[in-house]
């Protein structure tokens, strides 16, 4: 069958081979340097450089962008590796297989919602880094693309940054992680003034959790997290979420205090069902507290295992957040398996007997204060 090349070979086009191939080289040159868009929603490949200027109007601060990135403005398909990923303001990264995620992470300088969905997220260099700017509460990532371990190396997760404005406990930026399918065996890091919110179908953390520095972990559904996994407190909060009613249930390895730490419970009555936390050990390191918020005896749970190793040292670390004084962290029965952690407080009857009593002592101190001359009148 004759080719086209064949074709230009008899010259049926009237054009000379050597005149055809100036053209066709011209031709691609020109492509080359100025691709052809369009109306196209897809970005693929193994890296693409983008010139930031030509994004004029958008406020958002790109001095971080590496050479070799991609950015993401509005509904985009995205497939391939890049260094960088910068999502716009309401932007949305559809991946088409996978989004392979190198040194320079992943940046959100956003004041509203970004998504990255579908797909398999993962990264070359061990760690998918989320870098958070914009103000709360509308600077969040929503991630429902499933995170991989990369070629049989461990992938971690970690969220950074600093966002603007205030919420009720200072600025905080957001990631939710849910979907399905997440089978990454690395860390999970949060530092700062950020928050993971776990919400996924199946266990998202396989590795330990690192929460730093004002950093919250939270949980909107059960079994979130791995059971042979640690989760440190270095001044960071573990948290179940506010706004969800269904009864939840989270187990882990360990638990481990640095400095110190909180557990919220977020429990409203008549609003939630219960929430139990079940621990193999909980170890607070010296000169550190845990602080236990949102307690209520009989529908929220701490529970740690009769045979963890530093529970009677931790006990005497741990205050009740919500009970005047802090409470005294006691254990009880809860089953073959567990101890249950609760706070020790006086019953309505117990505080009636005392407030009886104080009011006793103080009316029997007035009557023999009565009988006292004022030191001031034995002074001529």
């Amino acid at each position: 069958m004759e080719s086209f090349f064949d074709k230009v070979e008899r010259k049926d086009y009237g054009v000379d081979m050597i005149h055809f191939r100036l053209i066709f080289l011209v031709a691609l040159l020109f492509g080359f340097l100025f691709p052809f868009e369009g109306n196209s929603s897809s970005v693929s490949g193994s890296v693409s450089s983008y010139n930031i200027n030509s994004y004029d109007g958008v406020d958002a601060d790109f001095s971080h962008l590496q050479e070799q990135g991609i950015i993401v403005t509005g509904r985009r398909d995205v497939s391939g590796s890049f260094d960088q990923v910068t999502l716009l303001p309401g932007s949305v990264a559809n991946i088409k297989g996978s989004l392979v995620v190198g040194k320079g992470g992943i940046h959100s300088p956003s004041s509203d919602g970004v998504f990255i969905n579908g797909g398999v997220l993962t990264s070359s260099v061990g760690m998918i880094d989320i870098h958070l700017t914009g103000s709360h509460p509308s600077a969040t990532t929503y991630v429902t693309a499933a995170i991989t371990d990369y070629q049989g190396r461990k992938v971690g997760f970690r969220v950074g940054g600093k966002v603007s404005g205030t919420s009720p406990v200072g600025p905080y930026g957001c990631v939710y992680i849910q979907g399905g399918g997440h089978s990454f065996t690395g860390d999970v890091i949060i530092k700062g003034r950020n928050e993971i919110a776990f919400d996924a179908i199946g266990v998202v953390a396989r590795g330990n959790i690192y929460i730093n520095d004002g950093g919250w972990l939270y949980i909107r559904n059960s079994g979130q997290i791995s059971s042979s996994s640690m989760v440190t407190l270095n001044n960071g909060a573990f948290a179940f979420h506010p706004n969800v009613r269904l009864a939840l249930v989270e187990k882990f390895h360990r638990l481990v205090v640095n400095e110190r730490g909180y557990i919220n419970f977020h429990y409203k009555p008549n609003l939630h069902k219960g929430r139990s936390l079940y621990l193999d050990d909980l170890m607070i390191s010296n000169r550190s507290e845990l602080v236990i918020g949102d307690w209520v005896s009989g529908a929220t749970k701490l529970l740690v295992r009769k045979d963890s190793e530093h529970l009677a040292d931790a006990l005497g670390k741990i205050k009740f957040g919500h009970i005047k004084g802090g409470g005294v962290a006691k254990v009880r029965e809860y089953n073959n398996e567990y101890w249950e952690i609760f706070a020790m407080v006086p019953e309505p009857a117990t505080y009636g007997a005392i407030l009886a009593t104080v009011g006793l002592g103080l009316v029997f101190w007035k009557k023999c204060r009565s009988g006292k001359p004022n030191p001031r009148e034995d002074i001529n």
